[in-house]
């Protein structure tokens, strides 16, 4: 994706109707040093828009006055061991090879995965809040490849073979995020038992049927998804009146906070600073071969190049 298309897509998570102002993004070009948002959600400018964006700059300020206790966001924070203290802010400017904007699941694993290929990176991650404050701290607890979009819609747009890749790369995340888990001391509760789905109706278990042949379409045989008798279902689920399910090994079951605290520590441990309770501009100045990243009121963050990544997709580059 060239840096225009990325910019583009930052645009999009404003509606045209309610930007105020010019786009101030002016991305830079070239291979080098990136900067990767995590997390637009947490990068705001109210200099070029007042509506969507405006309304979430002020529950951010509300929640960050009126929240003096990050255990009382949810269960999963609450029962979170150790100290929610925020890191230490970035006040005044500084350097990094990689800025990543947001420290949740996307934010860390980057940090992460980047540090095992390179651990001279410098590698800088900032976030407004505290690492785990939004939904990789509290969400339904779930480790899992079960994508909300069938292999034909995604083939649509990436091919079939483009399809069943995602699909076999989901399915090596979750024994991999265990794995991670376990290799770096993070006790996050991680079990993979897997899903069950029990029919107790017969349009249910002409649905289970078909879904199974239809995995089959693809390619992916019983070590992805199989049948289950009436007898195997009610063994392993307890469930009463069942005609049959489902069961796939592709999901576990963790603590989330649990998981995104110990990334942060684990990354920390490596070199890579997190700067907390740090907002961000959505703007991007390029001059003589450096960006620079402006922080709302206390400093800037810059590095050789920028190249802006499509938020919420996972993708980035990696330095060559």
């Amino acid at each position: 994706m060239s840096a225009d298309e990325a910019a583009a897509g930052l645009l999009e998570r404003c509606p045209p109707h309610r930007r105020t102002g010019p786009h101030p993004l002016k991305p830079a070009r070239g291979s080098g040093s990136y900067f990767v948002m995590s997390h637009l959600g947490e990068v705001l400018n109210s200099d070029w828009c007042t509506g969507c964006c405006g309304s979430l700059e002020a529950l951010a300020m509300s929640q960050r006055e009126s929240i003096a206790d990050y255990r009382s966001l949810s269960l999963w924070h609450d029962n979170c061991p150790g100290n929610w203290r925020p890191r230490p802010r970035l006040d005044g400017d500084a350097e990094a090879d990689i800025v990543i904007v947001g420290a949740g699941y996307t934010g860390l694993w980057t940090a992460y995965h980047l540090t095992e290929r390179d651990p001279q990176l410098r590698i800088v991650v900032v976030e407004s809040e505290v690492a785990g404050f939004g939904a990789s701290g509290r969400n339904g607890g779930w480790c899992s490849a079960i994508f909300p979009a069938t292999l034909r819609k995604v083939a649509r747009s990436a091919g079939r073979s483009g399809a069943v890749a995602l699909q076999r790369a989901m399915n090596a995340t979750i024994p991999e995020v265990g794995s991670v888990a376990a290799k770096e001391g993070i006790d996050c509760d991680f079990a993979q038992g897997g899903y069950i789905s029990v029919a107790r109706n017969d349009a249910q278990w002409a649905r289970a049927m078909a879904e199974v042949e239809t995995w089959r379409s693809w390619g992916f045989e019983e070590d992805h998804i199989r049948l289950l008798s009436r007898d195997e279902a009610a063994t392993h689920l307890g469930a009463t009146r069942v005609l049959g399910g489902t069961f796939t090994p592709h999901c576990a079951a963790l603590h989330p906070a649990k998981l995104v605290r110990g990334l942060a520590a684990v990354v920390e441990n490596r070199g890579v600073v997190i700067h907390e309770r740090t907002t961000v501009h959505l703007e991007v100045v390029a001059t003589a071969g450096e960006a620079c990243l402006f922080l709302r009121k206390r400093g800037n963050m810059t590095a050789a190049k920028a190249l802006w990544k499509r938020p919420y997709a996972m993708a980035y580059d990696h330095p060559r």
